[in-house]
């Protein structure tokens, strides 16, 4: 599921990683800019600033965004619930630690006579095996560090608790399982030595059994951090997490694993009354998740656009809409209509306008009911991390609802 550092990734020379054209560049940028834009993250993890706002200022604006400017920044990050944009997200971080990898450490060129996968003689050799391991060694290390930090920046801004949670969840597990999986480099180097010259082909890393005793020893503790964490946030697949973790804990030690299964079991308990709770409360079916952000019912987009009143019955808009609005203006270009007139442009009729009008007033209150019940705290959260819930979960209101002034008012009085 593309969570393990391929091989090929390993066997990357400078060349090949710096041989993209001005295109991908291109595309690389753009990448990183949406990022900051929705994720609210710069790539090394850090947030990103959006308005014009000095390095001095404190970086948490959303606590004071008296300005224009201060607005753009809270704006600047309003998708981190987005799970699918975090892991593409962790998915170009990967991308880019082994381009990196590949250009700041260099694998040292074979002496003559060397033969890779056997035993070696020579002093020359076994020194050079010796540097081989070493520099494969950096490059591994390094390329896990930066894959683990942008997985530990999605959970810090968001991810851990949004919807769909889980996927990230699941997937830091397998990613860090996957350090001490057995890696068949041979098909990889094929593949590899067709881009690089006539008659060169990439040297394989040597087995290297300390360096894999220690990857297991940081595997072991990343783990049971990942999967403590994990068991304390209400999510899809709670009860199978759960016995994945007990069932870690006690393949290492009973004793060990009995004490911390014990410790751990009542957060767990809770977390999952918690989710069973949240589904009675509200869910994304009832709040019509992932829907088009077109402008209310009666909202003529034409006559908004030319200043005209909006009062009457217009021909789009609504709750159950799946309207197409031009990107140039929010309120111009053309629009294709909603449920009861989708792409008909005709005006809605009496009854199909109080339909409408029914359907958005249901679904508003739906999403006021789950913000309501996110301020009760009712994960007994500290104050910073109850504060984050609320804020996202007027957050994905607002990506919702984007073009209804009312839910950018009931936020900002939150």
């Amino acid at each position: 599921q593309g969570v393990a550092v391929t091989p090929a990734s390993m066997l990357l020379d400078a060349e090949m990683a710096t041989s993209a054209t001005e295109r991908q560049k291109m595309y690389d940028t753009k990448l990183d800019r949406i990022f900051q834009i929705c994720l609210g993250v710069n790539t090394d993890g850090s947030p990103a600033l959006h308005g014009e706002i000095q390095t001095s200022q404190s970086i948490d604006a959303e606590s004071a965004a008296t300005s224009i400017d201060s607005a753009r920044t809270v704006v600047g990050g309003l998708c981190k619930h987005s799970i699918e944009l975090w892991l593409l997200f962790i998915r170009k971080r990967m991308w880019d630690a082994s381009r990196a990898a590949a250009v700041e450490i260099a694998i040292p060129p074979p002496p003559p006579g060397y033969t890779p996968g056997v035993a070696q003689v020579s002093v020359i050799h076994q020194q050079y095996e010796e540097a081989l391991r070493s520099a494969y060694r950096q490059r591994i290390d390094s390329i896990r560090e930066k894959v683990t930090q942008a997985y530990e920046t999605a959970l810090e801004f968001g991810a851990g608790f949004a919807q769909n949670n889980h996927l990230i969840w699941k997937r830091y597990v397998n990613f860090v399982k996957s350090w001490t999986e057995p890696v068949n480099y041979s098909v990889a180097a094929m593949s590899v030595a067709n881009w690089m010259p006539q008659g060169s082909a990439p040297v394989l890393p040597p087995s290297d059994p300390a360096h894999d005793h220690s990857s297991s020893q940081k595997q072991l503790a990343q783990l049971r951090t990942i999967y403590q964490r994990g068991v304390t946030h209400p999510m899809t697949g709670l009860d199978q997490f759960w016995q994945e973790y007990e069932a870690f804990e006690r393949s290492h030690s009973d004793s060990l694993g009995t004490i911390l299964v014990a410790e751990w079991l009542p957060k767990y308990q809770h977390a999952r009354s918690i989710y069973l709770e949240r589904n009675r409360v509200w869910t994304v079916h009832e709040l019509k998740g992932g829907r088009l952000a077109v402008p209310p019912v009666g909202c003529n987009v034409e006559g908004a656009a030319a200043g005209v009143s909006t009062s009457g019955m217009g021909t789009m808009g609504g709750a159950g809409a799946a309207g197409v609005v031009g990107a140039g203006d929010d309120f111009g270009g053309e629009a294709t209509g909603g449920a009861g007139a989708a792409g008909t442009g005709k005006p809605l009729s009496d009854s199909e306008y109080m339909a409408q009008m029914e359907d958005e007033r249901v679904v508003l209150s739906k999403w006021r009911r789950r913000a309501g019940y996110e301020r009760t705290n009712p994960e007994r959260l500290s104050a910073a991390d109850h504060a984050s819930r609320v804020r996202t979960s007027y957050s994905e209101e607002a990506c919702a609802f984007a073009r209804h002034p009312e839910v950018w008012y009931e936020g900002s009085q939150w």
